[in-house]
């Protein structure tokens, strides 16, 4: 077996500039993957000793990989076509940048084809190709990536929403591109995430600052109180989980057909086990079929693809779930029999000899829709789309928590991130305030620097003490809203933004609500580590100033508190009326069949539901 590995991008010496680049790759691609594929349909070059596919070549945007025998005559063969191709194409092969792969006659095939021998560990599109576990080693490349690109900013002049978006964009971009393929060791994951906590918090790896919110915390939806990041042993899982949905649900794949026809071909994929010297990566891909079978149901129509006894057409699980061995015994079928046994013209038919303690479980059975004629067809009922997703793999094996109502009012796009953030650690009760500090023996004195009456806590800080209270009693009163006793922020929250009818309004009525909190927080700061106090009346002033200048210009759609708006921020207020398109609608002619169906199209797949209703046009 032999592997021979050229880079694309170094094949070429030569560039037509008549062509864009990409179709420029295209047509040569193809025109050398033409020659590749006689000379193996002719028998010249050898195959795989494996290759059911017969996939003598693989094609990438980087790379193009040859798979061959070790013969002799299929180096001096493909040594021919790659020099009859530079001759016709003149776009040379760069032997020095190009790898070998051997199992066997590996100096042969090195002087022959003037290609350097190479072994396992290489990196492949930026993932190591390797034998064996993943271990902590083969990730440093990942981790030193990481660390590198969030060091490369200035991390102590970013706001905490600033880096909060780095880590969104490394993350995305190197870690869950690495969970897609490998099953990570677990002490690489807590170095990553340890990296992405301490830049969050401290804005770089080792400088010492107490982490406000715990990981799993953050590692949240927003509308469940996170920030949205994704642990990443939950998308590891969840990338696992895929690959086994790509086997078991026939999806053109070269990989799936590839590992169906190798392991799979008198194997079930839902039952089987890794073995002990099998790869991590394998045992993590099989063992996903606990959890995935919870949602995954079959559309059953003629049942001659589903296995009887392994593949979860029943309540997530074959008849081998619920039948014990004597069960099993007094009815024989054999382990590869298909639900088609027990169909017959679309109907469900009980067989003689079924097991009389089961019958409950024939009930469950009988109700099953059998679509007649057709493929069986395996669902994800995960989303919408049928098709399991990463995403919705992802929602099913992470930790959920119910959703926030609150979380609406400070995540909204007319405010800054750092304004969120802030609101976002308010409400959560995990701002440095004096009570929290004072507990933990930092401060002297829980004494609010801005009233001097009361301990400072968050509820007390921006709503219940008197330089906050002014503030929402003067907006309470310009926008005629009932301010009655709240107990929490997230209360305070939902009482303010729900009050506006029109887009215009809950824009507004957002940006108002998280300047509020931004600045008592300033003014707070200024008085503790400046020594300089404001009023209230000044705070007021330059939130309506602020406010006025952010949405000049703007018109206000006429709504709850348009008006209160308008006189409080001096901006117009304008009816939009709902546009009419008229429709027109032909009939069809006298005795024609209408059928009535639905359908939908979601991330450019159209689904449509069966007939709803079948009726004659009579008048």
């Amino acid at each position: 077996m032999a592997v021979l590995k050229v880079s694309s991008q170094l094949l070429v010496d030569y560039v037509w500039e008549t062509l864009p680049p990409p179709l420029l790759f295209v047509l040569v691609m193809n025109v050398l993957s033409s020659m590749i594929e006689e000379a193996v349909s002719r028998g010249k070059v050898g195959r795989f000793i494996h290759s059911k596919l017969n996939v003598s070549h693989l094609c990438f945007a980087d790379d193009l990989m040859i798979f061959t025998d070790c013969s002799h005559s299929s180096a001096m063969e493909l040594r021919r076509v790659l020099d009859s191709f530079s001759q016709a194409s003149r776009l040379f092969l760069n032997h020095s940048k190009s790898q070998l792969f051997c199992s066997s006659n590996m100096d042969s095939m090195s002087s022959t084809l003037d290609i350097p021998l190479c072994s396992l560990p290489v990196k492949h599109l930026g993932l190591p190709l390797q034998t064996g576990t993943l271990s902590n080693s083969s990730c440093l490349p990942l981790i030193d990536k990481v660390r590198k690109r969030l060091q490369s900013w200035a991390g102590l002049y970013l706001s905490k929403a600033g880096r909060l978006e780095l880590i969104h964009s490394v993350i995305s971009s190197y870690s869950l591109f690495w969970t897609a393929g490998f099953s990570l060791p677990k002490k690489s994951i807590r170095t990553l995430e340890q990296i992405a906590r301490s830049f969050l918090w401290a804005g770089e790896e080792g400088r010492q600052k107490q982490h406000a919110v715990s990981w799993d915390q953050i590692c949240l939806p927003k509308d469940e109180g996170g920030l949205g990041l994704k642990r990443l042993v939950d998308w590891n899982s969840a990338a696992m989980g895929v690959q086994l949905w790509e086997l078991a649900s026939n999806l053109p794949s070269i990989w799936a057909v590839w590992m169906k026809q190798r392991y799979f071909r008198k194997r079930n994929i839902w039952t089987s086990k890794a073995s002990s010297s099998g790869s991590s990566v394998w045992k993590h891909i099989l063992g996903s079929a606990s959890w995935i079978r919870i949602l995954t149901k079959y559309v059953i129509f003629e049942g001659k693809s589903i296995n009887l006894w392994s593949d979860p057409w029943l309540k997530g699980y074959g008849l081998d779930h619920f039948f014990n061995s004597r069960g099993r015994f007094l009815w024989g079928p054999p382990q590869s029999t298909s639900v088609g046994l027990l169909i017959h013209a679309g109907t469900w038919v009980k067989p003689p000899r079924w097991p009389q303690d089961l019958d409950d479980l024939w009930e469950e059975i009988a109700q099953l829709d059998v679509g007649g004629e057709g493929e069986d067809i395996l669902v994800w009922t995960g989303n919408k789309t049928g098709s399991m997703s990463y995403r919705s793999a992802w929602n099913f094996v992470r930790r959920t928590k119910p959703s926030l109502d609150w979380t609406k009012a400070i995540w909204h796009s007319s405010q800054p991130p750092r304004w969120s953030f802030l609101c976002w650690q308010a409400a959560l009760n995990r701002l440095p305030t004096l009570d929290r500090l004072w507990k933990r023996h930092l401060v002297p004195s829980k004494r609010c620097v801005l009233c001097l009456t009361e301990d400072e806590t968050a509820l007390h800080l921006f709503y219940s003490c008197p330089f906050s209270g002014l503030l929402w009693r003067f907006l309470s009163h310009k926008l005629k809203l009932n301010r009655t006793g709240l107990n929490s922020l997230g209360e305070l929250f939902l009482w303010f933004t729900s009050s506006a009818s029109s887009n215009s309004g809950k824009r507004i009525i957002h940006f108002l609500l998280a300047q509020i909190f931004w600045l008592i927080w300033k003014a707070r700061k200024e008085q503790i580590f400046k020594l300089c106090s404001t009023s209230s009346s000044k705070v007021m002033k330059c939130i309506i100033s602020c406010t006025r200048s952010r949405f000049a210009g703007c018109k206000l759609e006429k709504g709850v508190l348009a008006e209160e708006l308008s006189s409080l921020l001096g901006l117009d207020v304008e009816c939009y009326l709902p546009s009419i398109q008229e429709i027109t609608w032909s009939p069809p002619p006298l005795g024609w069949l209408k059928a009535n169906s639905d359908g939908s199209k979601s991330n450019d797949q159209l689904r449509m539901v069966p007939l709803l209703e079948i009726c004659m046009v009579t008048a």
